[in-house]
């Protein structure tokens, strides 16, 4: 074949349109592979995403307005809350309750106790150790009483601080109730303030003897005065 011929044959040979050497179909082939799983990864991110929005990770009150009113007329007409006052052989539960210091408990302790029996435990006795000998009678001065508090809506993290006759302890609120011990007041108010809303109000629950009672929506700051009477 004369060479004229020979380049028109070569012109007209099809070429392929990518190559065939196998380095070649490797690269190609890893990235498509590349491609696919980038593809199905962000299709799962994207489902991911619309199920976390459908089922948020934490939860808040939804209490509506007239839920809202509903707790604070139900409180207003309530009157006192109802508390039951701790008795002698309750007392070194009440104490342990309160979250004191040692200094704190021991200064309590005398406050509760009068000055003979003092005398007469003071060699032999710790302070938590001496309300547990004593008679319902042998107590004077500060005297305490059994509150309990819980959420009354969603597990946000509501926290709450009761204030009565110079104590103060800082609750965090659960669905599980939380009871402890405080000095009954004398003027017959305990004070509990929000401090931090989990979202959407601090929501408390009180029991007034076997009663549960939802006190107004709260909000942090918010101070409420709650009239008790003891049993």
């Amino acid at each position: 074949m004369r060479s004229s011929d020979q380049s028109s044959a070569l012109a007209e040979t099809p070429r392929p349109l990518v190559s065939t050497q196998p380095g070649s179909l490797f690269r190609i082939g890893s990235g498509i592979l590349v491609l696919s799983f980038l593809l199905t990864v962000g299709l799962g991110i994207e489902r991911l995403t619309g199920l976390i929005g459908l089922f948020p990770s934490s939860e808040t009150d939804r209490v509506s307005e007239q839920q809202a009113k509903d707790r604070q007329h139900g409180f207003l007409a309530l009157g006192p809350i109802q508390l039951k006052r701790v008795a002698a052989v309750e007392m070194r539960e009440a104490l342990g309750s309160m979250k004191l210091t040692p200094a704190e408990e021991s200064q309590l302790t005398k406050q509760l106790l009068p000055l003979q029996v003092h005398k007469k435990f003071d060699a032999e006795s710790s302070p938590t150790s001496i309300p547990l000998q004593l008679a319902q009678e042998g107590l004077k001065g500060i005297q305490l009483a059994w509150i309990t508090l819980w959420d009354t809506d969603a597990l946000d993290s509501d926290i709450v601080r009761l204030d009565s006759e110079g104590y103060s302890c800082t609750v965090t609120l659960s669905k599980s109730p939380t009871t402890l011990a405080v000095p009954i007041p004398q003027s017959g108010v305990i004070n509990i303030t929000g401090i931090k809303d989990g979202g959407g109000g601090i929501t408390v629950g009180v029991t007034s003897g076997a009663r549960p009672v939802s006190l107004p929506l709260m909000s942090e700051g918010q101070v409420i005065g709650i009239p008790v009477s003891i049993q």
